[in-house]
């Protein structure tokens, strides 16, 4: 998955837009860190990523932001390739994989929105129905559409 992923972050970035935002259920981690309550939010704009974070109480839709440190590339060294899509240490898994697929966005203004936690609600509670959720995809589009 986050190989494939890499490459559409790659042709993303050809179409050269103001703004790449990728939205998967990318990690296990996201879920271990929040639960069920909100989705992971990583990336390289913090101005981006605060209109999304401001805009979570207008949905009613949970966002986290997770850090990118740079110390976490060096997790994904590998002394075969050039870099590794997975730490083996399973220390960090939601930022690792995102810091990961940011190797793949070169300077272009990126998020990345980890839904694992929020994909599946195990119970009806608010406007969240037991099941398959829209989680994330509500924010990112108003937040997108009002910027």
């Amino acid at each position: 998955g986050r190989l494939i992923l890499a490459d559409a972050l790659c042709v993303a970035v050809q179409k050269k837009p103001k703004l790449i935002v990728d939205i998967a259920t990318l990690t296990g981690a996201a879920t271990v860190a929040l639960g069920e309550a909100a989705t992971a939010i990583l990336g390289n704009s913090q101005t981006d990523i605060d209109k999304l974070l401001a805009n979570q109480e207008n949905t009613g839709e949970r966002l986290w932001q997770l850090p990118l440190y740079e110390e976490y590339l060096e997790y994904l060294r590998s002394s075969v390739a050039d870099i590794m899509n997975c730490v083996t240490n399973r220390q960090a898994g939601t930022s690792t994989a995102a810091k990961f697929l940011e190797q793949f966005v070169d300077n272009h203004n990126w998020i990345h929105l980890d839904i694992a936690p929020t994909m599946h609600a195990t119970k009806t509670s608010g406007y969240t129905v037991k099941g398959m959720t829209g989680v994330a995809t509500r924010t990112l589009i108003d937040c997108v559409n009002n910027s």
